[in-house]
């Protein structure tokens, strides 16, 4: 039963320079797993990727070259993550400024809200009607 079971499979993993190649490649069988983790039995891209990585190897292609070879294949798409170049710069690029951003806007704001002001001054007016409430309110609250 466990001869069956390897002749299953097409390409094992256990050759150890295939799976660190793969986990730089996104599957393309619609698994969010890369190529060299993808687990769905028989998947119709992660199986020849890795044995097209094998072959690379053994004809001693290094990581760079086989990346290249891939992307020329497919494109960009199917790394997993973007290159640090050109236009994908701006993907490792702007989350940075983002926080920067906001960061300054969190300290202008508790700048602004920690500033002092000056007391409201309230001005009263007066008139003779007031006055005599406010003594009024002079004779009433001297008994307390």
């Amino acid at each position: 039963m466990l001869t069956g079971l390897i002749a299953q499979s097409s390409v094992p993993l256990s050759d150890p320079r295939v799976r660190p190649i793969g986990e730089l490649l996104k599957c393309q069988c619609g698994c969010p797993y890369t190529v060299g983790s993808c687990d769905m039995q028989n998947c119709h891209f992660a199986e020849p990727a890795r044995a097209k990585i094998l072959s690379l190897l053994n004809e001693g292609k290094n990581e760079k070259q086989i990346l290249d070879i891939f992307v020329g294949e497919y494109g960009l798409k199917i790394l997993t993550k973007p290159p640090t170049e050109g236009f994908f710069l701006w993907g490792w690029v702007t989350p940075w400024i983002g926080l920067g951003v906001g960061a300054v806007l969190i300290w202008w704001v508790i700048r602004k809200l920690r500033e002092k002001r000056p007391p409201a001054t309230v001005e009263t007016a007066s008139t003779p009607e007031l006055d005599r409430y406010r003594e009024q309110i002079e004779k009433e609250t001297q008994d307390f």
